[in-house]
């Protein structure tokens, strides 16, 4: 099975603070990037792209071995969804928007639009109120920007330079299919017109978590684990 390579990901992120001086106590952007839930300092292969079509929100319920649809039907085009700290909120891209939503579908919050968001990538896990997140600036190159949700706008961001193989590789990781959360790592296989999410835990043969008929993607675990949120495509 075409499974996990160590990759580089720490060290390059560490190499990239290297320039900074013994008296500088900020940490680097790149070093806050291993303190974001959903990213590992040993990242993957990536299993199947990022095509990040939008469709409906669904949750698997590991614990009852149930899929649940949150907004779908007359309700679509969300793609990139995450938990917030808590396993009973999602947030997820509509447009350039970052909508919060209950597990029942209720939508709690809207925030303000972020001029070319690609995706959402986890919640700072020494900020909670901070929200990793990729966008691409109007010449289409990529940027990093932490977005606090209390004060509704982009924190901080750094631009990618794709010319760079260090920033190209943690482009290509953060733009993939696979997320890793300590033992558990979800991803995607393709199967002609149709994908499903599939969840691997060490010692455990992967388990497809999802049967679909159309191209389901874009998976995220909630803190607790019980969890599984992600985007069935419109047809």
């Amino acid at each position: 099975m075409r499974f996990f390579r160590a990759l580089t990901v720490l060290l390059l992120i560490v190499d990239l603070s290297f320039g900074l001086t013994p008296q500088d106590k900020k940490e680097s952007f790149l070093q806050k990037l291993l303190r974001v839930f959903g990213i590992s300092a040993t990242s993957a292969k990536q299993k199947g792209g990022n095509d990040a079509k939008p469709g409906e929100i669904w949750v698997v319920d590991l614990v009852k071995n149930e899929r649940l649809l949150v907004k779908g039907d007359d309700d679509i085009g969300y793609r990139s969804p995450i938990f917030m700290p808590c396993d009973q909120m999602i947030l997820v891209l509509k447009g350039d928007q970052i909508i919060k939503v209950s597990l029942k579908g209720e939508t709690q919050q809207t925030y303000s639009p972020i001029a070319g968001v690609v995706k959402i990538i986890g919640y700072s896990l020494d900020d909670k109120d901070k929200i990793l997140v990729l966008k691409a600036n109007p010449d289409k190159h990529l940027l990093l920007g932490f977005f606090s949700l209390a004060n509704n706008r982009i924190a901080e961001e750094i631009q990618l330079d794709e010319k760079n193989d260090r920033d190209r590789t943690i482009k290509e990781y953060l733009e993939g299919g696979t997320r890793i959360y300590s033992d558990t790592t979800l991803y995607v296989e393709t199967d002609g017109e149709k994908s499903d999410v599939f969840l691997a835990r060490p010692d455990r043969s992967p388990e497809q978590i999802t049967q679909c008929s159309v191209q389901c993607g874009q998976p995220s675990l909630s803190p607790e684990g019980r969890y599984v949120v992600y985007i069935k495509a419109e047809k």
